[in-house]
């Protein structure tokens, strides 16, 4: 999990304080995140010397920690800003308020988008020119008058529509939804960047499924719910899954229910009964629905509850299946 910009910032004073008490005793010093470069090998792997400063890589914004950006260099080396990223600045960013940000004229990186003179992260209005290659679901850009962004049959494009299908509410296709939501799991959803892109009180910017299993295209993400796996507290309809790959990691949301039972194959949460997951079962050679539950607490099948996730302030179990 990536550190947020506060973390960073107390981390990087730490840092120096460390390094300076290391430089009086004769020790050689390790750059950091954050911290001032000049050459590539100044900056330890995976980091990278980018724009003056020790940053890691990114293919778009969404590599970056919520609240970051992904900047490109005059080469066109693309890395994630800084919590350091602050004015006056140098090495070819500009100031804009009182961060430093990318000038559009250096073309705005995926998931980023030109506003002014700056790119800024894709929450901002844009027109088709700077937008994301083909479209940015998020910011709700590069379609022709008459047509939106979304993920139709697992791709990211344009399409036309004129639905009205509010946040949350039931749907069967992306067309039947408000401009800026796509239809997963049977509700039309907002796409997002971050959790703070999301309208719901509570929500996350997470992945649809587990383990990396979505009919979303890789990097694109849904604000899903906060809700309790082992009571669905928190779903008004369906029932509380795992999503992961989002902004926190692991977050929740409220799926559709299934009618696959706990121990038969299945490929989707959305596919097994309320209270399961469809997990990996080495035993089995595949995935099948395991159902959530307390840890330490005897299992329906003689099992005993292991821990599976944390969320937030939870701790997940899944059951094992006998014999497994």
């Amino acid at each position: 999990m990536r550190m947020g910009r506060r973390t960073r910032r107390a981390w990087g004073i730490t840092l120096v304080a460390s390094c300076a008490l290391m430089s009086a005793l004769g020790c050689d010093q390790e750059l950091q995140l954050g911290q001032r470069c000049e050459l590539a090998s100044d900056c330890p792997a995976p980091l990278g010397c980018v724009l003056g400063r020790c940053r890691e890589e990114c293919a778009s914004a969404v590599d970056c920690a919520s609240g970051e950006e992904c900047l490109r260099d005059a080469s066109g080396v693309l890395a994630c800003s800084v919590a350091e990223d602050h004015c006056p600045c140098e090495d070819g960013l500009v100031c804009d308020g009182d961060r430093c940000r990318q000038p559009c004229s250096l073309s705005c990186a995926p998931g980023m988008q030109c506003a002014g003179e700056v790119c800024v992260r894709g929450s901002a209005t844009s027109d088709a020119g700077t937008c994301a290659s083909p479209c940015d679901p998020v910011a709700r850009c590069g379609c022709d008058e008459g047509s939106r962004c979304g993920v139709i049959a697992g791709e990211i494009e344009c399409y036309a529509s004129t639905g009205t299908v509010s946040l949350e509410g039931a749907c069967t296709s992306s067309a039947e939804c408000a401009e800026g939501l796509g239809c997963h799991g049977g509700r039309c959803l907002e796409y997002c960047d971050a959790s703070s892109d999301c309208e719901l009180e509570d929500a996350y910017c997470g992945r649809e499924s587990h383990a990396g299993v979505s009919a979303l295209p890789e990097g694109v993400r849904l604000c899903t719910e906060e809700c309790d796996p082992r009571t669905d507290e928190g779903c008004a309809e369906g029932s509380c899954s795992l999503a992961f790959g989002g902004d926190p990691e692991i977050s929740t949301w409220c799926r559709p229910v299934g009618t696959t039972v706990i121990g038969e194959a299945c490929e989707r949460d959305q596919q097994c009964v309320a209270g399961a997951l469809c997990t990996h079962v080495a035993a089995l050679g595949g995935r099948a629905c395991v159902a959530f539950c307390t840890v330490g607490e005897t299992c329906a099948g003689g099992t005993t509850c292991v821990e599976s996730a944390r969320v937030r302030d939870l701790i997940i179990g899944t059951c094992p299946l006998p014999g497994s």
